[in-house]
């Protein structure tokens, strides 16, 4: 369990009669200072002390050590131990994550900001930037982020405990649907306090994802390796013959991308290749005609909504010459996915296998090179620079509204048959429904169906490459991946077919270049 809660916060369920919230002046301010021990947690941090805290984790449907190392500035390692173990890092700057995938990835954006939070309010952080209260204890604080593209500061409603004036439950400010986070019986240590269990809850749900229960809590000294992060490349995959390794590319029906995998020796099933999959992921059936065993759960969001998911391991998956030894997976039950392709497919290739080489795409097959493979000398192609939402790539792309140009981040996503989809927050904010001839269309994937619309959009550009005009998806139910706020949409395979492309998590790049037109 990832020790961060994410963007979309839930809220408190709150009584029907409540204070209103007044201004905070300087004697607030100066009582919840004292109340979140902040002077103590500096004070310690100043003589090179912080705080270890080991205990168990529950999520992911099992149980195991985990190990929490505080700074008194909000600098903080956890790692969590198990075969679906991780290890999270904030240095001060920058927030780095391993986890069962075993990809190390720096974080970014939304998942940046909202991954020290938690530590943050632990050291009282929370207490500097007070802006009002009420008398039935509730505040409102403002967390400073200090990074590009992402508010400066986002306002959060902290629910404190009437005798300690710690906060217990945690939102975001004006949602109040369900609660994101809980601080559960706070207990003095070491002239400071510590929350005894920490309850994590999904942001699309309410439902309870995890639990930090606390056993023991010591001091240690803080080093310049206490908080350094140490990237590794992931050592488990091996080419068998000369690279690139060569797949036959399988163009379904749907217009998806497949091709030929071989999972355990088995070679009668094919998978889809979906840089919009944060997992490689397996049919639940095929898992168990293989004998896969469960490892634990997750919970799987998808366009329209999320579903439960188990973890397994399998032997080996291979594409081609190129071989993953000892794959965790993600099962899904993909019957109806598969139904909806038209195609009997068995799985998806995510991003735990395209961060592991290099992927490349043209009209009939798919190459995976290794990832020190330089990059082609050709000025054919054009290089796009990749970020993160999590572990989808995203880029920065530029299309058109009734009020001008506008430019945002968009999801890269060659398991969307689309061409371009805007989410539901984006569409109400360039109002791009507006004077638009449109038609009813359904959106499917993990976790069900959305509805919205479908229509032409006058052109599109990514990296300088101009397209257009191109039918376009509406998504105005913002549930699932298409209600994020932070991005502004999907492209999907019905954009980049036109293109022969290149993709380098690594590098942290998308190569393309113009395919000519087939012939006629």
């Amino acid at each position: 369990m990832r020790f961060v809660w994410r963007a979309c916060f839930g809220a408190l369920l709150l009584a029907s009669c409540v204070s209103p919230f007044r201004p905070a002046v300087e004697s607030d301010r100066a009582a919840l200072r004292a109340s979140s021990h902040l002077d103590a947690w500096q004070a310690m941090n100043a003589t090179g002390i912080g705080l270890a805290i080991r205990g168990q984790s529950h999520a992911m449907g099992r149980v195991n050590p985990y190990e929490l190392l505080i700074a008194g500035d909000g600098r903080y390692r956890l790692s969590i131990e198990g075969e679906l173990g991780s290890v999270e890092v904030f240095d001060g700057v920058d927030v780095f994550r391993r986890d069962f995938s075993e990809i190390d990835q720096r974080l970014e954006w939304t998942d940046r900001r909202d991954a020290p939070r938690l530590v943050a309010l632990l050291v009282g952080q929370w207490s500097e930037n007070v802006l009002t209260l009420t008398g039935d204890d509730r505040v409102r604080v403002a967390l400073e982020t200090g990074l590009p593209h992402v508010p400066s500061a986002e306002v959060l409603e902290l629910s404190l405990d009437p005798t300690s004036r710690l906060p217990m439950r945690v939102a975001k400010a004006g949602d109040r649907d369900s609660r994101s986070l809980m601080l559960v019986d706070w207990q003095a240590a070491f002239g400071v306090a510590l929350p005894s269990a920490i309850e994590m809850y999904s942001q699309t749900t309410g439902a309870l994802e995890g639990r930090l229960v606390m056993d023991t809590v010591d001091q240690i000294a803080l080093d310049d390796d206490t908080f350094a992060f140490h990237a590794q490349l992931a050592d488990d995959v091996r080419f068998e013959t000369p690279a690139p390794a060569i797949a036959e590319l399988r163009r379904l029906p749907s217009g998806h991308l497949a091709m030929p995998v071989t999972i355990n020796g088995d070679t009668s099933k094919v998978f889809l290749l979906d840089t919009g999959a944060g997992a490689t992921v397996i049919d639940t059936h095929y898992a168990a005609t293989l004998g896969l065993a469960s490892l634990g759960e997750v919970n799987a969001v998808g366009v329209s909504g999320s579903t439960m998911a188990q973890f397994v391991r399998a032997d080996s998956l291979r594409v081609g010459g190129f071989v993953w030894d000892a794959p965790v997976l993600v099962a899904l039950d993909f019957g109806g996915i598969a139904e909806m392709l038209g195609a009997p497919v068995a799985g998806v290739l995510g991003f735990d296998l395209i961060s592991r080489c290099q992927v490349e795409i043209d009209a009939d097959q798919v190459r995976l090179w290794p990832l020190a493979t330089p990059a082609p000398d050709d000025d054919a192609w054009h290089v796009v620079e990749l970020g993160f939402a999590g572990k989808i790539p995203t880029v920065e792309a530029t299309f058109p509204t009734n009020r001008g140009q506008a430019t945002g981040r968009f999801r890269v996503d060659t398991g969307d048959n689309g061409s371009v989809t805007f989410h539901g927050p984006a569409i109400k904010r360039y109002n791009l429904l507006a004077q638009r001839e449109t038609s009813p269309i359904s959106f499917g994937g993990v976790g069900g169906t959305s509805f919205g619309y479908v229509g032409e959009l006058e052109w599109f550009s990514i990296a300088g490459l101009r397209v257009g005009p191109l039918e376009a998806g509406f998504a105005t139910e913002a549930t699932g991946t298409f209600g994020a706020e932070d991005l502004v949409g999907n492209l999907g395979q019905g954009l980049f077919g036109v293109f022969d492309v290149r993709i380098d998590y690594a590098a942290r790049r998308v190569m393309l270049r113009a395919r000519p037109p087939a012939p006629e």
